[in-house]
């Protein structure tokens, strides 16, 4: 159900989505209107169902301004709503070109799982792509309370290696790189990208954060890390 401080006093679980589903619409209601007049409501709420569906993946704005039948420029300004609102983050694909990091195609994420979920209209069971949402939604709340220097990123190859994650270490010389997967047990093929990516980088460092119970070094310069350690 997500982590606001509200579901303290909501024991129920249809007690906590009524409550879920009354926040979202006084966001959709009450702040978003104070930020912007909206000419046309009906044209965010489009916007928000083919939204959530993207979390999470690649998010091609032309793409996605076609499905919802709105201009790019909209598209754009809907998601900057968003995150004025602390609603989505964005991370952004790493790339040492700058230039090439702002081009390339972002993924988004929501703060809380608990509301994308009731956006979607979904609480039957915590899926891979809830639990990612949760992991590096708390990895990118750490690194904002560590002063902000460091962004989360994603990394993507060419072939289509990709890492969950990426950040560097405080003095910028260590790359992380993030795996999340939802199992409890770590298998072989969960740590197949890090491998990549370790092997690529000569001092990086690979994590698979999962829901073990214990730290588990997986291979050279890869262990497996507990989710649960990141809410302590």
């Amino acid at each position: 159900f997500g982590g606001y401080p509200e579901f303290i006093r909501r024991k129920g679980p249809q007690d906590r989505k009524d409550w879920l589903s009354s926040y979202h619409q006084t966001y959709l209601e009450t702040d978003l209107r104070q930020l912007v007049e909206l000419r046309n409501p009906e044209s965010f709420d489009m916007f928000e169902k083919m939204f959530v569906q993207r979390v999470g993946n690649l998010m091609n704005i032309s793409e996605l301004a076609r499905d919802c039948g709105l201009s790019a420029d909209t598209i754009r300004r809907f998601i900057g709503y968003y995150r004025q609102l602390f609603i989505a983050w964005q991370a952004k694909p790493y790339h040492t070109n700058l230039g090439k990091r702002m081009m390339k195609m972002s993924k988004y994420y929501f703060y809380d799982t608990g509301l994308l979920r009731s956006v979607l209209g979904d609480f039957s069971t915590m899926s891979g792509s809830f639990f990612e949402n949760t992991v590096l939604t708390e990895v990118n709340k750490i690194l904002g309370f560590n002063g902000g220097r460091r962004e989360l990123y994603f990394s993507r190859t060419a072939t289509g290696v990709e890492a969950d994650g990426f950040l560097t270490s405080d003095n910028g010389k260590i790359p992380l790189f993030l795996e999340v997967k939802q199992a409890e047990k770590m298998r072989r093929q969960d740590i197949k990208h890090l491998k990549k990516y370790v092997t690529e980088a000569e001092s990086g460092i690979g994590l698979l954060i999962n829901n073990g119970s214990a730290l588990e070094q997986a291979d050279d310069r890869i262990w497996a890390v507990p989710a649960s350690w990141l809410f302590y």
